[in-house]
């Protein structure tokens, strides 16, 4: 018997993709629904606080320590003092020259302390006698976007200017009003220009799309993101009216940033910026907010004027083009200026607010600021919080403005950064943003450009080569210029030496045209130097415009032995699950020999010692150190430059719209970098800079340069690099019995 063949049904792959596609979009519904029944009106909806950290403090056997400073970081961790050997986590003991202590314990992918007790002795150098590198736990410095950390109230749709409205529509979603979640206009019109640029410039996505983003995904770029992104918003668009979609939006999207407070909402944003109510907003104001949109930190008003004007003014354009404004509301409205509310309330101001800015500017131009503010990030950044307190502290005292850059000149991990005297009053970073003059703190790239070539006769210059300190005239396009000294005295013959200590002018722009520009220049930028430098002869007095960043950093090849290194302020990122998203590696670049930099940080030790900024001890600061002050015309901006062999600081003080400020490097600067190192180096033992094997020290003749003969009335003892020392002896002066009875009588 025949059985009846059955019909084997074809596999249809068409069908079977559209029911996968309807069973998954049944399922992104579904979680919709549960969010959104979850989702008290205008809330961020789930969001997590991203946490920074400054650096977890490193205790290494071959770096002194001071045990004075290590309890001052044990009590600000919260770690408790006791009588007697601790007993449990965040105890400790201490005795003269030792502590004992209970270490809470934490571990991260980057650094590692497990919870134990260890004790820690000195050596008679004050190095820790331990067997290996111990981490205390990172200090919390900010939380970002936290239950305590935004400010926000919900808006209703009534209360939103009919101006802030279009404005938005206009450059954020023109068809808004139209389409049903998702434009396949604007969709493919992105599509386009990315194609043809052939990198992403345009997304295309609706309000709504974006709502749908901020509420219920990660920003991921994947392609089921974006479908389901896609789905979200036609369903969200069947559930809600247009103004509902548009009210929960305005409500919930981040405009800005309060120092470590998030501004979110249009209410809060109002008040943040104009100080006043959404109702009273004016179209100029509604379109600078709407302008925000885009990236809050790069438009910020605070930050640059000149970016938020330029895209408020592109935003009245637009509305104007779309019709949502007419000819004479435009031109009134483009005429306004910014009314801007300058002294924001902080409720959680802290000490380390510019830094923390400038960190989220960073993070923000990486990761995106949904990523930032609303997926729980942990960062780990440079910070010393001890520097960084006593630093913001000093700065705010000032009667002007002033700024101060603290770096590891090792690794160039920022530890301290000031960008101004009160956070509140100014969010514009005067460390990273203002560019100025430096004056005679460009000087050192003079000198040690030199310290690689030869004069017009072939002699190598060195710190003994001597240098003309006399009223010369200088021809330039403008006529002859005539450099004078700062007191209007001048000294005649001079060695390197004295003219930078002294801050010489005329022996430095002597120099320089010896020299030549462009291998002062050059010098400059491979030590760091990143702004413009003009080829002029007022460059060697510090006449091209620089940050105080970038000066600082020029300085660490002083410091190090001759490598440059790059600024930064994350050492690692982990994102919400504990993985490491970014973790930072020190570059360094060998820029000078060792010799180099040994004899730039000896003339600096003498701007120091006997000097212009010979105060320093006199300021209470007795460790061994090298810089340079600087002071620019009519006496606008002040500086000083220093370091040691642990740490580099550079501080500037004047005026945002430079005027005379009575003060120079010595008067005005350096008393505050005095007060930041004596509490940055408390209790370490001193350290002299170490001089290396390419270099060696000869008596000299000071007036010729020349080795010193028994009939030289001065004798100066100087460091040359091997092969530059001078290989004859005075001709000036008469040698031997006959030079010793010369100088005798």
């Amino acid at each position: 018997m025949q059985h009846p063949v059955r019909a084997v049904k074809k596999f249809q792959p068409f069908k079977t993709l559209l029911a996968m596609g309807l069973c998954a979009s049944f399922l992104l519904i579904l979680y919709g629904l549960y969010k959104i029944s979850h989702l008290p009106p205008g809330t961020l909806g789930d969001e997590f606080p991203t946490r920074i950290y400054a650096a977890p403090f490193e205790i290494r056997p071959e770096t002194p320590l001071s045990l004075e400073a290590l309890e001052k970081r044990l009590k600000r961790l919260g770690y408790k003092s006791v009588a007697a050997s601790p007993v449990i986590p965040g105890e400790y003991y201490r005795e003269t020259n030792q502590c004992e202590i209970y270490l809470k314990g934490f571990s991260q992918p980057f650094w590692e302390a497990p919870e134990q007790k260890i004790q820690i002795s000195l050596d008679r150098k004050g190095k820790p006698e331990i067997p290996g590198t111990i981490f205390l736990e990172p200090e919390l410095i900010a939380e970002i976007s936290g239950p305590k950390k935004i400010q926000r109230e919900a808006a209703t749709y009534s209360e939103i200017p009919d101006h802030l409205i279009q404005a938005v529509i206009s450059i954020e979603d023109r068809r808004f009003f139209e389409h049903h979640g998702v434009d396949l206009r604007s969709f493919a019109r992105a599509l386009l220009v990315n194609l043809i640029k052939g990198k992403f410039l345009q997304g295309g996505s609706t309000l709504t799309q974006q709502l749908v983003k901020n509420m219920f995904l990660v920003p991921q770029k994947a392609l089921w993101r974006k479908l389901a992104e896609t789905v979200l918003a036609l369903y969200l668009e069947t559930r809600y009216s247009k103004q509902e979609i548009l009210t929960l939006y305005l409500n919930q999207v981040y405009w800005g940033q309060n120092g470590p407070v998030s501004i979110a909402g249009i209410k809060a944003a109002s008040r943040f910026y104009f100080n006043k109510s959404i109702r009273n907003l004016t179209v100029s104001e509604c379109a600078l907010l709407a302008g925000l949109l885009r990236s809050p930190l790069k438009y910020s008003p605070f930050r640059n004027v000149e970016s938020a004007l330029a895209r408020r003014n592109f935003v009245l354009k637009s509305m104007l083009k779309w019709g949502n404004l007419s000819p004479q509301e435009y031109e009134k409205a483009i005429r306004e200026p910014l009314n801007l509310n300058l002294f924001p309330a902080l409720p959680t101001s802290g000490k380390a607010d510019y830094f923390i800015s400038e960190l989220l500017g960073e993070l923000v131009e990486k990761y995106s600021e949904q990523v930032v503010f609303r997926h729980g990030l942990t960062v780990f950044t440079t910070l010393d919080p001890l520097i960084q307190e006593i630093a913001q502290k000093d700065i705010s005292r000032l009667a002007t403005q002033g700024a101060l850059l603290t770096l590891d000149p090792y690794s160039g991990a920022v530890r301290a950064l000031v960008g101004g005297r009160v956070f509140s009053e100014s969010q514009f970073n005067r460390a990273t943003q203002a560019k100025r003059q430096p004056g005679s703190a460009f000087k050192p790239f003079v000198y040690g450009a030199a310290l690689r070539g030869h004069d017009r006769v072939g002699k190598p210059f060195t710190l003994a080569y001597p240098l003309l300190d006399s009223p010369q005239k200088y021809p330039t396009p403008e006529g002859d210029w005539e450099p004078k000294n700062f007191d209007e005295v001048y000294h005649g013959t001079v060695t390197f030496r004295q003219a930078i200590s002294l801050s010489f002018n005329l022996a430095t722009v002597d120099l320089a045209a010896k020299v030549g520009l462009k291998p002062i220049i050059r010098y400059a930028k491979e030590l760091g130097i990143d702004s413009p430098l003009k080829e002029e002869l007022g460059l060697a007095l510090g006449s091209s415009e620089v940050t105080l960043l970038e000066l600082v950093a020029a300085y660490a090849p002083f410091a190090n032995g001759g490598n440059r290194i790059e600024p930064y302020l994350i050492e690692g990122i982990l994102d919400i699950k504990g993985a490491s998203m970014e973790r930072h590696t020190p570059e360094r670049t060998q820029v000078l020999k060792p010799g180099e930099a040994y004899l730039m940080t000896s003339l600096l030790e003498s701007v120091v010692k006997e000097g212009t900024a010979k105060s320093l001890k006199l300021l209470g600061f007795s460790y061994p150190a090298a810089g340079k002050t600087g002071t620019t015309s009519k006496e606008q901006d002040a500086w000083f430059v220093g370091y040691t062999p642990y740490l580099l600081t550079g501080v500037w003080v004047g005026e945002d719209q430079p005027k005379p400020i009575q003060a120079t490097g010595a008067t005005a600067a350096l008393p505050i970098w005095a007060k930041v190192m004596i509490i940055a180096m408390h209790g370490l033992p001193p350290q002299e800079f170490q001089m290396p094997e390419d270099v060696l020290s000869l008596k000299v003749d000071p007036t010729t340069g020349l080795r010193a003969v028994s009939g030289c009335p001065q004798k100066i003892k100087e460091f040359f690099l091997s092969g530059t020392e001078p290989a004859t002896d005075c001709s000036l002066h008469p040698a031997g019995i006959k030079g010793w009875f010369h100088r005798l009588f």
